[in-house]
């Protein structure tokens, strides 16, 4: 990583002092000194480079990771389970919990990547997203967009709850959320894991942190019989949010009770699953696919059994 960084530099270096160089022999030689109007062009050329170059140097990152990406959220998951997905070996259970259809696909999509491989995934969506009057429409994109990330429709619960309404503005009551999660933790098989966002909710909207406060508040009161940890996936400021994969050079490896998951091939899924939801696809989500950081990386946060 660090030979390819020093490379970019040199590299970036030595493009300045070249293009900075012609654009003041050139103004000399037309009598006007090299002002800041005259070096617009070199200043425009030197900052696309340096975009270019993170993004480049970003996925590099990403390449060096994803080959165990999946290992490490498994070891985060349910670490005594074998590797192995074969014949005679447990496949542990995880239950995404989002507010709306479509949050899988813009938020959850490297984690749901890597989870298809080695664990039974459940989705509990605590909403139709009807606040648009599209909730019927909008259970079937979900059900669309599941199917990309290889989970089974019989695997995914859809709530159409008159207390838990969609909108920015509409709270939703904990001990609500708490009971749809429990209900949903006990029809799986087992759930070794609770996957849903922070309490900034990740994109700040209300119903995410409401979520987010019913997951904590069932893995403080589970029975130690179930004991399902949390993995919480952490909100980027705004500045990573929207940079793509020039965000991985700024995330730290090995940071305790945090796991890093992603790969450059999750654009793909993320732009299928999104594209699945047909009624939201507008042109400003397709911008979001591209450019979110949330679609090459999950920094996911784990919550043991019955933390205070």
């Amino acid at each position: 990583r660090y030979s390819f960084i020093l490379l970019a530099s040199h590299c970036v270096e030595s493009f300045v002092r070249f293009t900075l160089g012609r654009v003041g022999r050139s103004s000399l030689q037309k009598g006007r000194g090299p002002g800041l109007i005259t070096a617009m062009p070199a200043i425009g050329t030197f900052v696309a480079f340096i975009c270019l170059s993170s993004l480049v140097l970003g996925a590099l990152r990403l390449l060096q990771f994803a080959s165990t990406s999946s290992k490490r959220l498994r070891t985060a998951i349910c670490p005594h389970l074998n590797a192995d997905n074969g014949k005679g070996h447990i496949r542990p259970g995880v239950l995404l919990v989002i507010a709306h259809p479509d949050d899988e696909a813009m938020f959850f999509s490297p984690c749901l990547t890597h989870l298809r491989r080695f664990a039974d995934v459940h989705l509990l969506c605590l909403s139709n997203g009807g606040y648009d009057g599209l909730g019927k429409v909008r259970e079937k994109e979900l059900l669309n967009s599941a199917s990309v990330f290889g989970i089974p429709h019989t695997n995914v619960t859809q709530i159409d709850d008159p207390s838990l309404p969609d909108g920015p503005k509409s709270r939703w009551a904990v001990g609500t959320v708490k009971s749809y999660i429990s209900s949903a933790a006990q029809s799986m098989q087992r759930c070794d894991a609770i996957l849903s966002f922070d309490d900034k909710g990740v994109s700040g909207h209300i119903n995410h942190i409401d979520v987010h406060f019913g997951v904590i508040d069932y893995i403080k009161s589970q029975r130690e019989a179930l004991r399902a940890k949390g993995l919480i996936l952490r909100t980027s400021n705004i500045a990573m949010k929207y940079s793509s994969t020039a965000s991985a050079l700024f995330l730290p490896l090995g940071k305790r009770d945090t796991v890093l998951i992603g790969n450059t091939s999750d654009l793909f899924s993320a732009w299928r699953a999104m594209k699945a939801h047909a009624s939201q696809w507008v042109w400003f989500r397709r911008l979001f696919v591209v450019f979110s950081h949330y679609t090459f990386i999950n920094e996911i946060t784990i919550i043991p059994p019955r933390a205070k």
